[in-house]
């Protein structure tokens, strides 16, 4: 294991972080014995931070290198945490463990990624990575729900979600009034439009989105009056659907 040092604190930490967050589950709650056993596995290989804070949000793993058989034998997540402990003032990566093989795999790179030790064709292929995953995605967003409860009521991870994933098909467009118009689970309307453009999303978002500005595009994408029609007479279709069927039960 490596150890880098807090600067202000003089405390030598593990490169490797154990997040809390995805400890292993059984039935509705955490399995205990298991996780006790994970974290102490760690603590004995070196792992000196354990992060019990408030969930944070998780990033995206890189996965074009992969997928586009560079030839480099490396998990998208082993190539994340290499990217991450490249820097040399990051000094802890928090990894949320909940699976024995995960637990050893970070625990490998952690004891072989140094600082600056990433080759230009590696910190390329990163780039590239980097490029396609953005490419694929309209809005930065990565679902951290920091911006939520919003005041207004506007679901605004959903809405970004139906943004990010728009075919450019009609479905794509019932398919965000069904989800955001609480027509799949009852829910309140969480529509764009309902933005009072107060800014305190913007106040709180990590990835630092001008968020009232992309709901207004989303709005003028999904909210038209055309939309609307669409989309409700949808809904209405598969509720006489859904009617139709229990009645011939």
């Amino acid at each position: 294991m490596l150890y880098r040092t807090m600067e202000k604190t003089g405390d030598e930490l593990s490169v490797l972080g154990f997040g809390c967050m995805r400890l292993p589950r059984k039935g509705m709650g955490i399995d205990e014995e298991r996780a006790i056993r994970q974290i102490r596995y760690a603590v004995d290989q070196g792992v000196n931070y354990v992060d019990t804070a408030l969930i944070y949000p998780g990033n995206e793993g890189l996965r074009y290198a992969a997928s586009k058989g560079l030839g480099v034998k490396r998990t998208p997540a082993e190539w994340a945490l290499r990217w991450v402990w490249n820097h040399p003032e990051v000094t802890v990566v928090l990894s949320g463990m909940n699976d024995e093989q995960h637990i050893e795999e970070n625990i490998r790179v952690a004891g072989e990624a140094n600082p600056n030790s990433l080759t230009k064709k590696e910190l390329d292929i990163v780039g590239r990575a980097a490029e396609a995953y953005r490419a694929t995605n309209r809005v930065g967003c990565t679902g951290c729900r920091y911006c939520m409860p919003c005041p207004a009521g506007v679901n605004i991870p959903g809405c970004f979600e139906a943004y990010n994933t728009d075919s450019g098909t009609l479905q794509s467009k019932v398919m965000y009034h069904l989800r955001v118009g609480g027509k799949m689970d009852g829910a309140r309307p969480a529509y764009v439009s309902l933005c009072k453009d107060c800014g305190k999303c913007v106040k709180v978002c990590p990835q630092h989105l001008p968020i009232p500005e992309v709901l207004r595009e989303v709005a003028r994408d999904y909210e038209t009056l055309g939309a609307r029609v669409i989309g409700g007479a949808t809904v209405y279709a598969l509720r006489l659907m859904r009617w139709n069927t229990m009645r011939n039960a």
